[in-house]
């Protein structure tokens, strides 16, 4: 189910390995988030079982450790190469705002 969800939305969305698509709503104009650095996030969860995108889960200000494996796998894979200020519009990686 989850798949054909996915499918029924992928225009324009890139695929990392491990399945998470993201797509860049808006690039950062900072540095390249680093590995074992201390990153900010805000995000929102949304659900694809709903056409209006029902709201899940969201924070203004997450805060971890990027890439120690302390948070959901699709953010460590998400997250490389972004820069800080970036927006991704994320599927399976609940992806916000970078703020390092």
């Amino acid at each position: 189910m989850m798949q054909r969800q996915l499918r029924q939305h992928d225009e324009g969305f890139a695929t990392l390995t491990k399945g998470v698509q993201y797509m860049d709503v808006s690039n950062g104009k900072g540095p390249i988030v680093i590995h074992r650095k201390n990153v900010r996030v805000s995000y929102t969860l949304r659900s694809l079982s709903h056409i209006s995108g029902k709201i899940l889960d969201l924070s203004r200000n997450f805060s971890f450790h990027f890439g120690k494996g302390k948070v959901i796998k699709g953010w460590d894979l998400g997250l490389v190469g972004m820069k800080v200020g970036g927006v991704p519009l994320s599927r399976g990686a609940a992806i916000g705002r970078i703020r390092q």
